[in-house]
This record gives C-alpha cells, structure tokens and sequence, in this order.
C-alpha cells in the first residue's frame, strides 16, 4: 500500500503484489506488526514498513491514511502515535499464507471508515466485543462484496 508521495507512479495506489513469504516472515529484513482490527475481525494481518518506489522529499509524503485506520486501538479508535504519520509504504499479508488482495484492503478500508464514524460518536460508541466481530465482518463483507472482485478475508 503506497503512500501519498507514491500516488503518481504507474500501477496505481494499491496494488497487489506476490512476495515471497520468507521474505515477508524474516524479522531481520522485513520486521512487522500485527494488525489489531483484522485480527479482532477474524483474519490477522501483518505490516511492514517497506521503501518507497519513488522519491519522498517532504513529511506530508509519508503519509498513509489506511494504515493509520487499520492500526488503531480497539477502545478508543485511535491509532498509536508512530502510525499516525510519517508511516511510508507498506506490506500487508497474512501468516497462514492466505492471498490478500489490492480488493481486499478496499473492502476492509470501507469497514473502518462507518467504524470510525461510529468511534467519532463519543466514548462508549464502539463496543468491541459486539461492534468488532467475524459475525459483523462477515455481514458487512456480504452486504459491500459485489463492488469487489478479488475477495480473500
């Protein structure tokens, strides 16, 4: 997943792209975090900073506005404040080998964008264990799958 500096090379913003899964598994070349929605949703990701494809000349550049979505904190529905900028381009994949799609990331940023609006109703709005579930997550990807083609999670 690129970020905002990235957004004018050929191939577009989000793409999906093989690695090789030892590559990815390997800390030392390819240190990552996982990700706490997708897990709590059912289908546990990873992400790992990677190096821009282009040049990155100002701080705006970094910026990765579906990362910092899908970092943030169950409770308060904010991110920890080294995702909330200066983030670059990522990798997102799953560790049991399962295929995760440029489709896949647009579905799951759908999700999170109602949630957020749900989080920005004050505290108490999001209850995790009712409002962040594999149950919600299946309904939501049910109801949003026809705008996809390549669904994986």
């Amino acid at each position: 997943m690129s970020c905002t500096g990235e957004q004018n090379f050929l191939g577009g913003y989000r793409q999906t792209v093989r690695w090789p899964k030892a590559i990815l598994q390997d800390s030392r070349h390819c240190p990552s975090v996982g990700c706490p929605i997708a897990a709590r949703l059912g289908f546990p990701l990873r992400i790992a900073k990677v190096r821009s494809r282009t040049v990155l000349r100002d701080r705006p550049d970094y910026d990765n506005q579906w990362v910092t979505w899908m970092m943030i904190e169950l409770g308060s529905g904010f991110a920890p404040m080294e995702w909330q900028g200066n983030i670059g381009p990522v990798v997102a994949w799953r560790d049991d080998g399962g295929d995760v799609s440029a489709d896949d990331m647009c579905l799951l940023n759908d999700y999170l964008d109602g949630l957020l609006d749900q989080y920005s109703e004050g505290p108490g709005s999001v209850v995790p264990d009712h409002d962040i579930t594999p149950a919600v997550w299946a309904d939501f990807k049910r109801r949003a799958a026809e705008r996809y083609d390549d669904i994986n999670i």
